[in-house]
């Protein structure tokens, strides 16, 4: 028989019995996850983890939200969106291009793009300079279809957001840039 949520919680911090009455929640996942690194000598990074946990935990709650409750409402998911949103802002592009600035897989970017043009919201044709190539661009239906789903993201994005204040959203920004940017494998990682 299984014991109170305290007494498996208890038991299995100790590592005697896991707690199966419930799923952990994230919060005790990181301090457990913590514990085990300091456990293992790895202290500095132990405190650490917790930013490397929240930000990929807040990452996919964020997207998940916005593609259930901003994109699939006008028809698009969220990887489709972010190609036409980079067609619409960048114009014209090849196919690795997209993959580049929206994160997806070259095979995901194919995969789209095929769907996308059979619903008549991009045009394919061949790079004129380089045969191989094609490039994508935009349509007429696509544009509108990207600024609907554009308006529906906005607002999803402010409810977010509204935890912050207008400063705080562009210090987290900021933040977040400078991380983005920083190249762990530069000879000054962690001299600054």
């Amino acid at each position: 028989m299984r014991g109170t949520n305290a007494q498996n919680l208890a038991e299995s911090e100790s590592g005697a019995v896991p707690r199966l009455d419930r799923p952990p929640t994230h919060r005790e996942f990181e301090r457990a996850a913590q514990s085990t690194m300091a456990q293992g000598g790895q202290t500095d990074a132990a405190s650490l983890l917790a930013l490397t946990l929240s930000l990929s935990r807040a990452t996919t709650r964020f997207e998940r939200d916005l593609d259930l409750n901003a994109y699939r409402p006008v028809g698009l998911s969220l990887s489709a969106y972010r190609i036409l949103f980079s067609l619409c802002a960048m114009g014209p592009l090849r196919p690795g291009d997209l993959s580049d600035l929206t994160g997806l897989a070259p095979g995901s970017v194919t995969s789209i793009l095929t769907r996308l043009e059979a619903d008549g919201h991009i045009d394919r044709r061949r790079n004129e300079t380089n045969r191989r190539e094609s490039i994508v661009t935009v349509t007429p239906s696509g544009r509108a279809l990207t600024n609907r789903a554009m308006k529906a993201s906005a607002a999803r994005q402010e409810r977010w957001l509204s935890a912050f204040t207008r400063g705080e959203v562009i210090e987290l920004t900021r933040l977040l840039h400078r991380l983005i940017d920083h190249d762990p494998d530069s000879p000054t990682f962690g001299d600054n």
